[in-house]
């Protein structure tokens, strides 16, 4: 049995939440200390992340190192990203992929990073012209 480690520090790192509302509903996860320790033969990161890729390098500076100590341990790593932005969640997890890569970490490709050519998005309607 493993444990789930949450990091919530980067959404509690940018402006007053009292002054723009909509702060305050990005903010709903719990703001607590990270206490990155693996207690499994495997680890599962469940990373909150700012919109702003830039206020997420320190933060991800330290997931790297982390990756990659217990990979060293022989340890699996599952590292979920998540914005309350969610369209900057891909962009953020790509940022994240590089650096590791950069570390040379010997890591699986992102499944996207395989496409020849990105998916088509599907459509409502039938073009019937």
């Amino acid at each position: 049995m493993g444990r789930v480690l949450l990091d919530t520090r980067p959404i509690y790192t940018w402006s007053d939440p009292a002054k723009d509302p909509q702060l305050r509903s990005e903010r709903k996860k719990p703001r607590v200390p990270l206490l990155p320790v693996a207690t499994a033969d495997f680890v599962l990161v469940r990373y909150i992340s700012h919109p702003d890729l830039e206020r997420n390098y320190n933060f991800l500076a330290e997931w790297v190192h982390y990756v990659g100590t217990w990979l060293a341990q022989g340890r699996s790593v599952y590292f979920f990203v998540h914005c309350p932005n969610e369209a900057k969640s891909p962009a953020i997890a790509r940022y994240f992929q590089e650096q590791l890569e950069k570390a040379g970490l010997e890591i699986p490709p992102l499944p996207w990073s395989l496409l020849q050519a990105p998916p088509q998005q599907l459509g409502l309607f039938l073009d019937t012209s």
